[in-house]
């Protein structure tokens, strides 16, 4: 079946996804599959997936029934990396800046050091909160409290190495297990 002979409608895309048909071209307009193979008019309240415009849009070719989407399509319907982890690229700078700090370093950059790592822990935790994971939540408040510039927490290097390595460690994990909740 070519492009011309397919009804406007819409088609499976992937196993949970249904992309709009509109007779002559692909459209923005894509949503959930709930099992029906009938096509329906799309939603007037659709917003169109991230990184797509019409000049995308209109490359886009009917897929023979039952083949599979193909590489660009996929990637239009699917969200970026930084929308699904949020806080990965803050998480990831915190984690490197707590593994420099391991160094021994003029006392300037550990000032600076608390106030970005303090920023990062609010982050992730309002992250983590949005996501429900309580646990993360928990984890960023505890980190931000501990390296918060206002009220330092003063420690000897010997006991600011572990200290550091183990946030390094925890921020990185946090970057990467913090998704934004599936709508």
């Amino acid at each position: 079946m070519n492009e011309s002979q397919r009804e406007p409608g819409w088609y499976a895309y992937d196993a949970q996804t249904e992309r709009y048909w509109d007779g002559t071209r692909w459209t923005n307009q894509s949503r959930q599959s709930d099992g029906s193979s009938s096509p329906q008019p799309p939603s007037r309240h659709f917003v169109p997936p991230l990184g797509v415009n019409d000049t995308e849009e209109s490359s886009y070719q009917s897929p023979e029934v039952g083949a599979a989407p193909r590489a660009s399509q996929a990637h239009e319907t699917s969200q970026t990396w930084q929308a699904q982890r949020p806080v990965l690229f803050v998480a990831l700078i915190g984690a490197a800046l707590l593994l420099v700090a391991m160094a021994p370093l003029p006392i300037g950059f550990y000032g600076f050091l608390r106030l970005v790592i303090t920023i990062a822990a609010i982050w992730i935790a309002i992250a983590a909160s949005k996501s429900s994971q309580a646990a993360w939540v928990l984890v960023a408040t505890v980190t931000a409290i501990v390296f918060n510039p206002l009220i330092p927490v003063w420690l000897t290097k010997e006991i600011w190495v572990p200290i550091d390595f183990i946030g390094a460690i925890t921020m990185a994990i946090a970057g990467f297990r913090i998704h934004r909740p599936a709508r």
